[in-house]
């Protein structure tokens, strides 16, 4: 093909001098094309003219565009062209005038079937081409290819720029100085740092022991408090039951007053009295004796410090805690309604009476300021999965808003010099501390609910 576009041009060829082929150049983010087919479709540049029409006899399907300003293959390059096609030898030329980096060799076309390139001398001067001619013939062919090369590579061989090396040389030493100097500076600021920590942990160490104590001194201080509570909760515990045994014996006590002064009367009249109506007399008085006595068992088994867990029917404890209180609720005509349900449970059977006592002694005296004729006081217990439930509901009114967030605070009371305030909270504590329950409060106008809840087992 170069021959037959010299001898139009009238040119005298030499022996091949080289064989070449053709390079595709691309951008960077073009893949690599192993197979001419990967070019179809693409739009191709081509900067010589005889490139071209090389390559569109060869491969007619291409689409190719002839374009000798590099300037403008760039730019196209950037935009909706996919490559450059040239000959090998000026494929380094041009990526080095677009610039490295952006720009790489992507493939090859023919360099399975290489092209053969001469050297033409014009037509009028076949001395020259002569000349020409002998100087290749007395090259070897590994001449020749050193010529090409060193052509070819002619970017890599520039000479040595030792400025710039000392520079950068100079600029790492400087780099590493700093970084030597920030080492030591960090060492000694971790000393530093080390040695504040130390100090810290020290002073924190104290600290925490110092808070230990106090906390510990708190804690024995709460624990006393607690102590003196409870002391004085059992003691006007132990003031209202004396009333209640008060009233449980006046009226047996009166009784057998009236018993002995109807003998005695009768002795003075000079009136006989039976055999059998003395030992009737008798009889009664002795029953009565038994039920004081009885009474005094079931006080002194309240104050047994002795506590223990016990297995009993809530039925049972019901009819206990009425015992204690019955007399109060006859004088003040409040009539009691138990609401019966065989439970057993496994509880302090007396800190249980004690917290049922506290609550039912403030319902009583609820009604002292409430004007209901119709008093009741209902007694319910009730069990589900887990827990063990007793309600305690009174009609006396209820509590009054700005009091009951208040009625389970220590020394907190409504009766103002009859009260200790300490009731409801020793039976908050009670149920807490030793049950591991709770008391809740439900109350409206009408009345108030106390609910006391404990686990089941």
């Amino acid at each position: 093909m170069f021959k037959k576009y010299a001898k139009k041009a009238g040119m005298i060829l030499t022996t091949p001098v080289f064989n070449s082929y053709f390079t595709i150049i691309t951008n960077t983010n073009k893949s690599f094309i192993k197979d001419k087919e990967q070019l179809y479709g693409k739009k191709l540049y081509v900067t010589k003219e005889l490139c071209y029409n090389i390559l569109h006899n060869i491969f007619p399907s291409l689409n190719l565009t002839l374009e000798k300003d590099l300037n403008k293959i760039k730019a196209g390059l950037d935009k909706d062209y996919y490559g450059l096609i040239t000959i090998n030898e000026e494929a380094d030329y041009i990526i080095d005038r677009f610039g490295y980096g952006k720009y790489k060799i992507s493939g090859f076309l023919l360099k399975e079937n290489p092209l053969k390139f001469y050297m033409a001398v014009r037509g009028d001067l076949p001395v020259l081409a002569s000349i020409i001619q002998k100087s290749l013939n007395d090259m070897t062919s590994n001449k020749l290819e050193e010529i090409k090369n060193s052509w070819h590579l002619s970017r890599y061989h520039e000479k040595i720029n030792y400025t710039l090396l000392f520079n950068i040389v100079f600029i790492f030493l400087v780099i590493l100085t700093v970084i030597f100097v920030y080492q030591a500076k960090l060492k000694n600021f971790n000393k530093e740092l080390e040695k504040k920590v130390d100090e810290k942990t020290k002073e924190l160490k104290e600290l925490n022991e110092s808070l230990e104590a106090k906390v510990y001194e708190k804690v024995q201080e709460l624990t006393k408090k607690d102590k003196l509570l409870a002391r004085q909760s059992r003691q006007a515990i132990m003031g209202e039951m004396i009333q209640m045994i008060a009233h449980q014996w006046r009226q047996p006590l009166n009784t057998i007053t009236l018993q002995l002064s109807d003998l005695k009367l009768k002795k003075m009249l000079g009136e006989e009295v039976s055999d059998e109506e003395l030992e009737k007399i008798i009889d009664k008085i002795n029953d009565t004796i038994l039920y004081l006595s009885d009474t005094i068992n079931d006080f002194q088994n309240f104050f047994d410090p002795n506590k223990k867990i016990r297995e009993i029917s809530l039925c049972q404890v019901f009819d206990k805690t009425l015992n204690f209180i019955q007399p109060r609720l006859k004088s003040n005509k409040i009539d009691i309604r138990i609401i019966e349900k065989d439970i057993i449970v496994n509880v302090y059977e007396n800190e249980l009476i004690q917290v049922m006592l506290n609550i039912l002694n403030n319902a009583i005296d609820a009604f002292e300021e409430c004007d209901n004729k119709n008093r009741y006081i209902v007694l319910e217990a009730d069990v589900d999965d887990e827990n063990v439930h007793i309600y305690i509901t009174d009609n006396a009114c209820g509590i009054k808003d700005d009091i009951i967030e208040h009625i389970f605070e220590p020394y907190f009371s409504t009766k103002g010099k009859n009260g200790t305030g300490l009731g409801l909270y020793m039976s908050q504590m009670i149920m807490q501390k030793q049950f591991n329950g709770d008391i809740k409060v439900e109350s409206s106008k009408e009345g108030t609910t106390f609910i006391i809840t404990f686990p089941k087992v």
